[in-house]
């Protein structure tokens, strides 16, 4: 017999990668650096609040991000990568440009959590 107050009912896990999760209506393919530093913010925090949830889905982000955004249709240019870099409390996400031997951050998102009462 279970103490809970309310009911708890075990679901099987659901494949957000499937065509459940959509992380852009059509295929997105970033050519400049301003496109970038425009949309690819927006893009990042669903990613990051995806991967808050689920954690089959945090896991390949940390395996292979930039695999992990093409395969959902966003694709940067290819003097640009992306680092999924895990914190003690939050995950962050940052988009840097390769110019030569010196990397320069484009942009970057961290998804925090605020509780108020």
């Amino acid at each position: 017999m279970s103490t809970a107050l309310v009911k708890v009912e075990k679901h099987p896990i659901t494949n957000y990668l499937g065509p459940q999760f959509v992380l852009v209506d059509e295929q997105v393919v970033f050519d400049t650096r301003e496109a970038v530093k425009t949309h690819l913010p927006e893009i990042c925090g669903r990613v990051l609040a995806r991967a808050w949830i689920d954690k089959a889905f945090y896991a390949q982000l940390e395996k292979n991000t930039l695999e992990t955004f093409n395969s959902l249709g966003v694709h940067l240019p290819s003097d640009m990568f992306i680092e999924f870099k895990k914190g003690k409390t939050r995950a962050s996400i940052i988009v840097y440009e390769q110019t030569g031997r010196l990397k320069v951050r484009v942009c970057s998102l961290e998804l925090t959590m605020v509780a108020r009462r």
